[in-house]
């Protein structure tokens, strides 16, 4: 899918967006609604985001705090919280990169717009080859995969975990992929697949992890791989994902091993929400990619203004492995703004559109 418009028209849109014709305002979480930490500006480097414990935070270099977030509790049984961090404005380089995880989701939200040409690392890991076994951890709130075990070999986590094989010969003993966006993975004819589950329009939710294989004669199981993580960009103006940019929710891939397979991790979930959104590319650096394929894709939702994203959204990724299901990519348009808010976000959007210039 491809859209494309003229600067002034871009302008236009998001404008009018947060200026309420229609209102829109940021949808699920609202970056108004929680107390700003300042801006978010991160030069080429690598950074730290953990999500777990009631004190969730960005980490710079040498491990030092920069900034600490907030949790936000949403009704799901195994995402029961969102990780989140509200800042003013948004701005991360090319060459930066953020490595996400921990126990809960992640949500970064602008009262103005997102700059994002870095790199999101909130990817499930590979499960241990055969022999150590050891589970692949999830991406943030994801579920890791199962270890593999001296006998059958442990479930995958999270809501759609991939079961795990039975000891013996033969595909009874492989484990199973995790499913999130599609069905899991069905190779091992004496396991059930695991089913699909969750909906970002109205939680944010992450992967599952893959079941690990049973042992054999060839030694212990190995392990499942995590599941995809759960990223939230929010904005009250604008979010550009510009050329060369990563946000990666892919699921980690089973550990290998002599006449075994194992389940991988589902792909995580990614939301985009603002009133305009921008996916570029270029020659030079190529296109910004969203992942969240794995074992079985993810889910990739986008909320804007009108329902419609610009750029090239060819690198939106929610593939799954030839065994697996494709995940789902939907498209919905912003709520209505209430009253007093829509003239907060008119000032904000406007002037977040002049900042927009400058970093531009």
């Amino acid at each position: 899918m491809h859209f494309q418009s003229s600067p002034i028209l871009k302008t236009l849109i998001a404008t009018a967006a947060v200026c309420g014709w229609p209102a829109a305002i940021a949808d699920p979480l609202n970056p108004l609604a929680y107390g700003s930490l300042g801006s978010l500006n991160l030069a080429a480097g690598s950074y730290t985001l953990n999500t777990s414990g009631a004190l969730p935070q960005l980490l710079g270099p040498g491990a030092a705090v920069l900034f600490t977030g907030v949790l936000q509790a949403q009704a799901d049984a195994f995402n029961p919280s969102i990780a989140v961090f509200d800042f003013d404005s948004i701005n991360i380089a090319q060459g930066a990169t953020v490595t996400a995880s921990g126990n809960n989701p992640v949500a970064l939200l602008s009262r103005s717009g997102i700059s994002f040409a870095g790199t999101l690392d909130a990817a499930g890991r590979n499960g241990g080859d055969q022999g150590a076994g050891v589970a692949g951890r999830g991406g943030p709130g994801a579920g890791r995969g199962g270890n593999g075990g001296p006998s059958i070999g442990e479930f995958g986590q999270g809501p759609g975990g991939g079961a795990g094989g039975f000891g013996g010969l033969g595909n009874g003993s492989w484990g199973e992929g995790g499913a999130f966006g599609g069905n899991g993975s069905n190779w091992n004819p004496a396991r059930t697949a695991a089913l699909a589950y969750g909906d970002l329009t109205v939680k944010l939710q992450a992967g599952s992890g893959g079941g690990a294989s049973g042992v054999n004669l060839f030694g212990t199981g190995a392990g499942g791989g995590g599941g995809g993580g759960g990223v939230e960009f929010g904005a009250v103006s604008f979010i550009t994902l510009k050329p060369g940019s990563r946000l990666n929710a892919a699921g980690g891939q089973g550990g290998n091993g002599t006449a075994i397979n194992t389940g991988g991790g589902s792909g995580g979930g990614v939301l985009l929400h603002a009133p305009l959104i921008d996916v570029q590319s270029s020659f030079e650096l190529g296109p910004s990619i969203i992942d969240a394929g794995g074992f079985s894709g993810g889910r990739v939702a986008f909320f804007t203004g009108n329902a419609l994203v610009q750029g090239n959204l060819s690198s939106v990724s929610v593939g799954a492995n030839f065994y697996g299901n494709v995940g789902v990519i939907s498209f919905s348009a912003l709520a209505a703004v209430p009253e007093p808010a829509s003239w907060a976000l008119m000032l904000l959007g406007v002037s977040a559109l002049v900042v927009r210039r400058r970093w531009a």
